[in-house]
């Protein structure tokens, strides 16, 4: 469900804004790993970590766009280490 909601995520992310799909899909995934760990049978389990790839689907694309708008110019470019 991850790798399959990745392409949709990022649209909902573009349509609702990044803040909002962030804040939806880090409660979507907490109350998936909630329900995971208090799951008395495997069909609750397996719909646990279904959600969870859902949720984590909604929170990556936003997380990384709004990485994206924070960092501008040569803040974005990964500095050189020198070694003396």
């Amino acid at each position: 469900m991850f790798l399959g909601g990745l392409l949709l995520g990022g649209r909902l992310a573009d349509v609702f804004g990044a803040r909002s799909m962030m804040l939806t899909g880090l409660v979507v995934f907490i109350l998936a790993s909630l329900a995971s760990g208090l799951a008395q049978d495997e069909n609750l389990l397996i719909s646990g970590h279904l959600c969870q790839g859902i949720g984590a689907a909604m929170l990556s694309p936003a997380a990384l766009r709004a990485l994206a708008d924070i960092f501008h110019g040569t803040e974005r470019t990964p500095r050189q280490i020198s070694s003396r």
